[in-house]
């Protein structure tokens, strides 16, 4: 990734059928607002790994948006089939969410590395954990 950080905008249109999502104008019927901000832990030569934060949550938001500005998941064979061999797993890992329990009204806090396999094995993922 070129910017160590950044915010991504767009509007996302989910097709049913296919299941498949595309970028198109905010104009179009149906078309769902889709916001997030993310930030470059690591990099190797070909590969980046991300903190995101989603501030949307639409179908497939993340790899419709990446995909769109050039960088396909390793492994995403809907939104970088261009890039990605078959057989290859996708990478994409949600290390760790925050919510409010619904009923305790406390804060909920759950967290998980991935394995240490191909690509998540390029990093340091327990330097990069996000406090």
């Amino acid at each position: 990734m070129e910017n160590a950080s950044g915010f991504l905008e767009h509007y996302l249109l989910k097709d049913s059928k296919s299941n498949i999502v595309s970028v198109v104008d905010k104009s179009v019927q149906g078309a769902k607002d889709a916001q997030l901000s993310y930030e470059v832990i690591d990099n190797t030569s070909k590969l980046s790994i991300l903190r995101i934060n989603l501030i949307t949550g639409r179908s497939h938001q993340i790899r419709v948006q990446f995909s769109n500005i050039g960088y396909p998941l390793y492994g995403d064979q809907k939104y970088g089939v261009e890039v990605n061999k078959p057989g290859q797993q996708i990478a994409l890992w949600s290390s760790k969410i925050v919510f409010k329990h619904p009923t305790k009204n406390e804060k909920m806090k759950f967290e998980s590395l991935p394995n240490q396999v191909y690509p998540w094995s390029l990093f340091d993922l327990r330097k990069n954990k996000q406090q």
